[in-house]
This record gives structure tokens, C-alpha cells and sequence, in this order.
């Protein structure tokens, strides 16, 4: 799982046995208390420190928003696939916050990416969202980045620090307040190893997998919680380990339609289990009910919820908040087995709904939003009978739900009547396609049909086919009395 630097702890104290954290611990505190901790962690890989060599030397310091999603993307694993990001991935994940300019280079990508998986929301002031990059983070914050992470909900962020210390395993004061210090921090990070995720695995299980090498190491260490606690069944005589089950995927079929995908066959799937989380309104799109069950080729459950209001095709709500889903506390979906789902484990939404076009409905005639512009929509171009001359020039634009990717595209993908395409293009952000167009002869109608002719794709791959026998048409303003 991660590469393992060479032990440089031969003998541990009994103090690096996990006791619960004390108030030497405090973000108020300005002693080191946690170095043996430090030292622990950055042996597993698990931190990083200010020193490659001296994990305390900055320790006192205190922690701000930026370094302290990188220390959690170095506990939680993900620190890797955050590099991996690229630039454009950077600039939408990031595009939400007035103060993104101000996140340092060397954090972006762990920012960005601690937004994507819905661990880092925000601030909110005057409904603008800030990340706050270069402020001292507080305990309260640091433990929400926590909970979130390991698959719970957070309906109140000042409680976080006591939630957090209440889960099964874990060793963190719940008294702990205020601005934390990098020593404080690594001090928080020890006391969860042991805690349980949503899933019911430990953190530190999650942690060593099938690592052999440093589940030893671990267990060399004095820390407990490796073997997560599962339900078992016995079977000729053998003793068998269950995994829980949980949700492998879920997508966005249809603006009102999810596709989860489990890892188990589930005799049972309530659509109760399910709530939608970092709406911009909590509580403001529900799941309403389960449309279909069904068993796939590879003997997994794949079950249709149907909301009670539409997302926009590409997974976000009506102020574009990004949508994900969250198990409840307390689930009834059971597998096969009789296990039941996992409890507030979180995924992010996939969206696999097809772009469609724009609609409007002028005098009540349901028309798709297609706009003539350039010559053929002068006025004093065209005549009272919308017709226009051989060779006038225009340009016909097809308004989306989502980007279009204009790699997708060719002159022969859309077609015009009476017209030859002679340009396309899908400018990024414009969620419209432009086709540019030439009239071919004299007393062309300007009220011509737009027909799509083969398949297009948004952005995200998902493709928009055509419809036979059903073109639209230009629309154009009407001739000034």
C-alpha cells in the first residue's frame, strides 16, 4: 500500500500504546507532546513533517487549512491519487472558491482533490465559498475533515471533536478547542488509527491491508485495531470473516434516477438508506423511492433510485453544488448473507446521464433552443418572407445542458437545410455547439430545420444520439415594424 521506510525504532516506550489524548495535547498548549507519535506515524508513512530527517522540527507551529488536508491525504492514502490530478481538474474542483487564488502551489492538488470526495466544502459568507488555505485550522474543522473522510455526516462541524471521540476505538480528547498546532494535529491522527470507519473497518486496517510486511510492523508497534470486527459465520468447522456490504458505484443515470452498484447480492435495498450529501440546501432533494433491483453478470446487486426532483445532468443541484450519497446510521438493505449495508459510508456520484438540448416553449410550442445569428438573421438581410440570398453567411447555435466535446464533432455531424455547414465548434464553458453556415442558393428560408445526424459526447463521454425524423428549427427574431 505504501512504501515502507527503514525501521528506525527498535524499542518502544509504553506511551506509544494508544492511551486516550490529554490536555498536554491542546491546540492552547505550546509544549510537544506528541513527537514519539510524530515519529510513529512518519515511520509508517503516515506523516510528513516540516524536516524529511527531524519529524519535530516544526511541531509547534501552527497548522494551517492547506497543510492539514495534506496531512490527512498522507493518513487516509489518497496523497498519491491527488498528485495525479491535472490542471483542468484542478481549476473545476477549485472554481466554487473566491480565495482559491491564494492556496499555495505545493497544496493545490490535495485541496482540490479534498473537495472532490466532498471532505472540504468550504466556508460560506454572503453565499460566496471560501477554503480559508492559509488559516490556522481548528480543531473543530480538522476533526470534520476527519469524520467526512472516514464515511460519516457532520450536521454540525462544532460538534466534530466530540462525534469523533465517541466512535468505537477511538483515543481522542473530546475536550480539545480552538487553533491547532502541527503537534496537536499528529496527535489527533494517532488517536483515530484505532477508530472505525463507516464501513467498521479500523483506520489503521484499512491502513496495512494485505501489506504483510507492515501489518508486522504494526503489530511490532503496540497498536491494536488491525483485525477490523466483522461478523462471522462458521462453515465445516472453518472460521469465515464477512465482509460488510457497501456500495461500489453510483451514477447518475437520469436527472432523477441513481445507479447504485454494490459489492454484494443484497436480498433487501431501501431507499430510506440512501441521503444525497453537500446539497447548498441540507434536506432539499430526497430519494423517493427504489424503481428496480437486479442481479448483474458479475452476481452483484444493481439497484434504480428514483429522486423527488431533477439534479442537472452532469451530478450537481440547482446552485451547482456537486452531489454525492451517504449510507444512514442505521441501515435495513441486507445481503444474502443477512449482513446489513454499511453505515454512513460515502461515495461520490458518477455522471453518466446524456446531454440534451436546451428547451423552451414560446406561444406554448415546445421548440429546442436553437438561435440563427449573423446574416441570416439581419434584418436587414433576410426578407419578409425569411429568405435570404445565395452565399449569406451565419451562424446557427444549439444550446446544451452540458458541455459538448467539440472533439466529437465533424461538418457532417448536424445538418441545415438549404444550407452547407462550413464550421463547428463547442467552445468550453459555452455549453452550446456553433455551426457556421452559408446559404446555398438564392431565396433560401432562414426557418430552416437543424437536424443531428450521428452521435455526440459531453464532456464526461456521455453520449447524446440521434433522434430520427425529428430535426429542429432555426428560430430567429422577428422583422422590426
Amino acid at each position: 500500500m505504501r512504501n515502507l521506510r527503514k525501521f528506525v525504532i527498535t524499542v518502544l516506550s509504553a506511551a506509544l500504546v494508544l492511551t486516550p489524548m490529554t490536555a498536554a495535547f491542546a491546540a492552547d498548549s505550546p509544549s510537544i507532546g506528541n513527537l514519539d507519535k510524530a515519529v510513529t506515524l512518519k515511520d509508517l508513512g503516515l506523516y510528513s513533517g516540516q524536516d524529511a530527517n527531524d519529524p519535530k522540527i516544526g511541531l509547534e507551529k501552527g497548522l494551517t487549512t492547506q497543510d492539514s488536508l495534506i496531512f490527512l491525504a498522507k493518513l487516509f492514502g489518497y496523497y498519491d491519487a491527488a498528485a495525479q490530478l491535472t490542471q483542468d481538474d484542478v481549476s473545476e474542483a477549485l472554481a466554487k472558491f473566491e480565495d482559491a487564488a491564494f492556496i499555495s502551489d505545493y497544496a493545490k492538488k490535495v485541496v482540490a482533490y479534498s473537495t472532490s470526495i466532498h471532505v472540504l466544502s468550504g466556508s460560506t459568507k454572503d453565499g460566496k465559498f471560501f477554503v480559508g488555505a492559509k488559516d490556522t485550522v481548528t480543531a473543530a474543522r480538522f476533526a470534520t475533515f476527519m469524520l467526512k473522510q472516514m464515511g460519516y455526516t457532520v450536521a454540525d462541524y462544532k460538534q466534530s471533536v466530540g462525534k469523533l471521540a465517541e466512535i468505537k476505538g477511538s483515543k481522542i480528547n473530546a475536550q480539545i478547542t480552538g487553533d491547532l498546532t502541527r503537534d496537536a494535529a499528529v496527535g489527533l491522527m494517532y488517536g483515530v488509527l484505532t477508530a472505525e470507519k463507516g464501513s467498521g473497518k479500523t483506520i489503521i486496517a484499512d491502513i496495512v491491508g494485505n501489506n504483510v510486511d507492515l501489518k508486522a510492523k504494526v503489530e511490532q508497534l503496540g497498536i491494536p485495531g488491525i483485525e477490523p470486527e466483522q461478523p462471522a459465520i462458521s462453515n465445516n468447522r472453518h472460521h469465515h470473516v464477512i465482509e460488510y456490504p457497501n456500495i461500489e458505484k453510483a451514477e447518475l443515470t437520469a436527472k432523477n434516477k441513481i445507479t447504485l452498484v454494490f459489492n454484494k447480492k443484497m436480498t433487501s435495498v431501501s431507499a430510506s438508506d440512501i441521503e444525497l450529501t453537500n446539497l447548498t440546501t441540507p434536506g432539499s432533494i430526497n430519494v423517493s423511492h427504489c424503481e428496480s433491483t437486479a442481479v448483474n453478470g458479475n452476481g452483484k446487486t444493481e439497484a434504480v433510485l428514483v429522486l423527488d426532483q431533477e439534479l442537472s445532468p452532469d451530478g450537481k443541484d440547482s446552485t451547482g453544488a456537486t452531489i454525492g450519497i451517504i449510507t444512514i446510521a442505521d441501515p435495513l438493505s441486507v445481503s444474502e448473507l443477512g449482513i446489513r449495508l454499511s453505515a454512513q459510508f460515502s461515495i461520490g456520484l458518477n455522471d453518466k446521464t446524456a446531454p440534451e438540448i436546451v428547451m423552451w416553449t414560446p406561444e406554448d410550442i415546445s421548440v429546442a433552443k436553437v438561435i440563427g445569428s449573423g446574416d441570416i438573421a439581419s434584418p436587414q438581410v433576410y426578407d419578409n418572407d425569411y429568405t435570404v440570398s445565395e452565399g449569406a453567411i451565419g451562424t446557427v447555435s444549439i444550446f446544451f445542458s452540458e458541455d459538448i466535446d467539440e472533439a466529437s464533432l465533424t461538418a457532417q455531424t448536424f445538418s441545415v437545410t438549404g444550407f452547407t455547414i462550413t464550421g463547428i465548434t463547442a467552445p468550453a464553458g459555452s455549453k452550446t455547439v456553433i455551426l457556421t453556415v452559408q446559404a446555398d442558393a438564392d431565396n433560401t428560408s432562414v426557418n430552416a430545420a437543424v437536424t443531428q445526424n450521428s452521435e455526440i459526447y459531453d464532456t464526461a463521454g456521455n453520449g447524446l444520439a440521434p433522434v430520427p425524423g425529428s430535426p429542429w428549427t432555426v428560430t430567429l427574431p422577428p422583422i422590426p415594424a
